[in-house]
């Protein structure tokens, strides 16, 4: 969830770049996603409920699915079609608060690779809901 007004900069050290990083982004009142190593850590000042965007995307496989919960609750994590609907289940549990990540591995619940086109990812916690578009490519 990268804002225009954050300029990239290459820190020397995960510490230093996570400071600055949660500095700027406090200072612009925005989320923002930091690398941690292969997995991808969503900083959350608001402390609002956030799913960052799908990666890859487009994808041709398997898409990790990062997201912030700021309060224990039950979490549902779908994959839904241009039509509405639901294609697979990723997730239907209580959860803890914070970060947490999930794999689609690019099939509907029936096992089939799901078709080229585009797709909603759908993070609900409690009745609070976010969406993220995903492509699906051949």
């Amino acid at each position: 969830l990268m804002h225009d007004r954050i300029t990239p900069r290459l820190y020397f050290g995960l510490e230093e770049a996570r400071k600055r990083v949660m500095l700027e982004a406090r200072r612009l009142a925005v989320p923002t996603l930091i690398l941690q190593g292969a997995a991808d850590r969503v900083v959350n000042p608001s402390g609002a409920l956030e799913l960052a965007p799908p990666r890859p995307n487009p994808a041709r496989g398997p898409a990790t699915l990062s997201f912030v919960t700021p309060r224990e609750g039950r979490v549902r994590l779908a994959v839904v079609d241009a039509a509405g609907r639901r294609i697979a289940l990723l997730l239907d549990r209580r959860i803890e608060p914070g970060t947490h990540s999930a794999v689609w591995d690019g099939r509907e619940a029936s096992g089939a690779t799901a078709r080229p086109g585009v797709y909603w990812i759908s993070l609900d916690l409690d009745g609070e809901r976010r969406s993220r578009r995903i492509a699906v490519v051949p």
